[in-house]
């Protein structure tokens, strides 16, 4: 079962005018983006029309049951994502046997052609980077 569309989407139509790439337009700064949903969510959190109208739909709202669905959507499309990878501490590879041995070649080639003594791999800082 495909995933459910975002309720972003009900804030473009698409823009028939351009054959090559399916676009979007925003309904409310009229802007054009091709299909992407990532882009066309950040583009929202971003739109000072959008954001104007979202104001001014929260300071008339109600407590009725459509009012708190639109809320709910409102709320989502403000929150901030989180950064994919903010440092380097967070991020893991493994490598496989052939992607080892490649890695150390490099290694091994780059150490002669720069004219390293092999000994600095002795060195507890040098040994603690290549831990990492």
């Amino acid at each position: 079962m495909p995933r459910q569309k975002g309720a972003f989407w009900n804030e473009y139509e698409l823009d028939e005018d351009d054959l090559e790439a399916e676009k979007y337009r925003c309904k409310h700064c009229n802007t054009k983006y091709v299909k992407n949903a990532s882009r066309l969510q950040t583009h929202l959190e971003k739109c000072v029309s959008y954001q104007n109208k979202l104001a001014v739909e929260t300071t008339e709202s109600t407590n009725t049951t459509s009012n708190n669905n639109n809320n709910e959507v409102v709320i989502r499309l403000q929150k901030k994502r989180r950064p994919i990878q903010v440092s380097i501490d967070g991020f893991t590879y493994k490598y496989s046997e052939s992607d080892q041995k490649a890695l150390e070649n490099l290694l091994t080639r780059a150490f002669c052609l720069a004219g390293i003594s092999f000994n600095v791999i002795e060195n507890e800082d040098v040994k603690a980077v290549f831990q990492k």
